[in-house]
């Protein structure tokens, strides 16, 4: 019984896990795109200015 509770503790965990994983790998590619975006416009307004 114990082992069993155990065990579905652990997958409940490791489902936790991989949602937690996937979401930050989700922010990090949007905070990326967020930045290259940012970078071009910056460039671009560099290269207005110059």
């Amino acid at each position: 019984m114990a082992y069993k509770k155990y065990s579905t503790y652990t997958l409940k965990q490791k489902l936790l896990m991989k949602k937690e994983n996937f979401m930050n790998k989700r922010v990090n590619y949007l905070n990326i795109k967020k930045l290259k975006k940012k970078i071009k416009i910056e460039n671009n307004f560099f290269f207005f200015f110059f």
